[in-house]
């Protein structure tokens, strides 16, 4: 169940059933019913009232998957518990391409640094999607790419963050083309004040030694989750599959801890547009002490590695491992049916793994 406004601003919430056959199994869209209360509880009485239309029993329900937000997940007055107190079977499953999404988003707001880039990556396309002439300046930059695709900025939604990895991509593709289109934007006369002095400002920006670099990092990240979450929304993906998706991403972040110097030459290699230094590059040291020791103060790449680079791989790790912490129930307790639908499980394999699991059970 999950709740969108429509066209003439009406609250709809949608409800899907899944449910299964002998040989396989369906989802269906049974219901679009408007509400005015978002609570865990009304939302539960429109689903009791459904479930009695269409003569179905809640305590046959087996499963149950919505996402984050605390009135559908929440422990105690969520619509997953309301569910679970009238069928203790219904497991409760969060969306695992909406956990994901709250993983980048609060990936972002772990350091100024990740904030600031954000920000200007939504102004960069302000500035071109402002007027057709300024888009045209920058699709007659743009170079396509391997694919003879154009890849452009897009605007950021919280609620799609493709459109973050499609924008960053866009960036890192065409980081120097995006510098003469900016160019190009603040010396033309025919354009307003305004927009030659925000051009100017964005050129600024772009030519940071630190944008670049976080450019090159968010492109890597935000490249790979957004193909985990594709793989995530697949209509054959099961919870063992999705937690081995969340796994794999989690390995690859890592990776990544020991790759300030990889990303150091990338930004090297865009040339002198690119400020050689980080802003703070300057050997500084603060008063001496009693003792007479200096106390050197953290500046430049060695800053910008500890406080941003790798802030950021930490609290992407941190919040997968919260995510995946959540699936490994399901896993574990629901594994052997995945085993038992692998072809090249014999038949003696399948009965040992039944025979372990009825023990449990009894």
């Amino acid at each position: 169940m999950d709740s969108t406004p429509d066209q003439s601003k009406v609250d709809q919430m949608a409800l899907v059933i899944r449910y299964c056959t002998s040989s396989s199994v369906h989802e269906r869209l049974v219901q679009l019913s408007p509400i005015k209360s978002h609570t865990g509880e009304s939302i539960f009485v429109l689903l009791e009232e459904f479930l009695e239309k269409a003569e179905l029993n809640i305590v046959n329900c087996r499963g149950q998957s919505y996402d984050n937000a605390s009135n559908m997940s929440g422990k105690y007055k969520g619509l997953q518990a309301h569910v679970k107190n009238k069928c203790d079977l219904a497991v409760y499953i969060p969306c695992t391409a909406h956990s994901l999404n709250l993983v980048g988003v609060h990936s972002v707001d772990c350091c100024i640094e990740a904030v600031s880039f954000f920000g200007f990556l939504q102004c960069i396309f302000n500035i071109f999607s402002g007027s057709t002439h300024r888009w045209d300046i920058l699709t007659n930059t743009l170079d396509k790419n391997v694919k003879g695709r154009l890849l452009v900025l897009k605007s950021l939604s919280q609620t799609r963050w493709s459109c973050h990895s499609d924008s960053c991509q866009a960036l890192t593709h065409n980081y120097i083309k995006i510098i003469k289109a900016l160019k190009c934007i603040s010396e033309n006369n025919s354009e307003n004040g305004d927009s030659k002095r925000d051009a100017k400002m964005l050129l600024k920006q772009i030519k940071k030694k630190e944008t670049a670099y976080l450019s090159f990092l968010w492109n890597d990240i935000l490249n790979r989750s957004n193909k985990t979450s594709i793989h995530l929304q697949d209509s054959s993906c099961d919870p063992l599959k999705a937690l081995n998706l969340l796994k794999s991403l989690k390995n690859y972040i890592l990776k990544l801890l020991n790759s300030s110097v990889v990303y150091e030459s990338k930004v090297i290699e865009l040339g002198p547009e690119i400020n050689s230094l980080y802003h703070d590059e300057r050997r500084r040291t603060s008063k001496k002490n009693v003792s007479g020791s200096n106390n050197t103060v953290l500046q430049g790449g060695v800053k910008f590695r500890i406080e941003t680079h790798n802030i950021i791989i930490d609290k992407f790790c941190s919040e997968l491992d919260r995510r995946i912490e959540a699936y490994k129930f399901v896993s574990d307790n629901f594994l052997f049916v995945t085993m038992l639908c692998v072809p090249i499980v014999d038949k003696l394999m399948k009965t040992i793994i039944l025979n372990k699991v009825l023990k449990t059970l009894y």
